[in-house]
């Protein structure tokens, strides 16, 4: 009997407002009424009949890390291996020491390159993620420290990956 490995991914975004009432401690919350719509989608990728097309990796980021680090040595995995899903989560902001004369000092971001074209996602608080269908190879998914000086990693910070090849 053949298995058949996929990762399925849901989405559901609702916008809100609050109400506060003449009774200033009572509030109440409901679909944005300008908006009234609810936006939701769901996919399935499939990874082939091999349990490891798919696997799941938790990372904390070490003072001995450069400032960015190539998914693929974070999974362990070779940089020209094709990803077809890949899912990463903040578990864990770390220490830190900010500069403020960096607008990204002290952010944990997922950095998206392809020679000069550069995406970035920005998962600095404790349960922000991404989820992307998407299919490239690793050597253009780096993760993102903070600055390039030691004093200012975010170590100690934590993410859990998942991913299909």
């Amino acid at each position: 009997m053949a298995s058949t490995f996929t990762i399925e991914s849901t989405i559901q975004v609702i916008p809100l407002e609050e109400i506060t009432f003449t009774d200033t401690t009572q509030k109440a919350k409901s679909i944005h009424s300008s908006i009234d719509k609810i936006c939701n989608s769901s996919t399935t990728s499939s990874h082939g009949s091999v349990s490891t097309n798919i696997a799941y990796s938790s990372y904390t980021l070490e003072a001995n890390d450069t400032y960015l680090i190539p998914l693929s040595s974070i999974l362990g995995i070779t940089g020209t291996t094709l990803i077809k899903s890949l899912f990463i989560k903040c578990l864990v902001l770390g220490d830190h020491v900010p500069d403020i004369s960096n607008p990204y000092d002290g952010s944990l971001m997922i950095i998206f390159k392809k020679t000069v074209d550069i995406i970035t996602f920005d998962i600095s608080t404790v349960g922000n993620y991404i989820m992307l269908p998407i299919t490239t190879n690793l050597q253009a998914i780096q993760i993102y420290l903070s600055t390039a000086s030691i004093e200012n990693y975010n170590i100690g910070s934590q993410v859990e990956i998942l991913y299909g090849i």
